[in-house]
């Protein structure tokens, strides 16, 4: 978002995606004082998807604390009757923050060339 701007409409849309709508894209655009049948390539154009993207996962970075906290209060307190509710609502915080799973991919290739032994053709009985 560092090298778009976005139009007064669009950081209008995107503080009332994350304040008063509170997610609800339909609200936020009503809010934002688009008309009803704005087409949504022409809203999200000039880098808004992207601003809503970044703002999302600074959301979710700043729940990932308290959900770290949580999960050590259901670790070592009593289980509250919606403890498998909150589990999986904080596994699902701190994975999509990468803090708890990260997926790494380690190839390493000192080059050269591998040789396969021929086929030896089978004999047919």
């Amino acid at each position: 978002m560092a090298d778009t701007k976005l139009t007064d409409m669009q950081v209008s849309l995107l503080e009332a995606l994350f304040g008063e709508a509170k997610g609800d894209f339909d609200v936020a655009k009503k809010i934002a004082g688009y008309p009803k049948n704005a087409k949504l390539e022409i809203i999200l154009a000039g880098g808004l998807k992207d601003a809503i993207i970044d703002r999302a996962k600074t959301e979710l970075a700043l729940h990932a604390p308290k959900a770290a906290m949580a999960l050590g209060g259901l670790l070592t307190g009593v289980s509250p009757p919606d403890a498998k509710l909150k589990l999986a609502a904080i596994v699902q915080v701190l994975d999509r923050t990468n803090i708890v799973k990260t997926d790494t991919v380690v190839i390493d290739t000192k080059g050269g060339l591998f040789i396969l032994p021929s086929k030896d053709e089978l004999p047919l009985s």
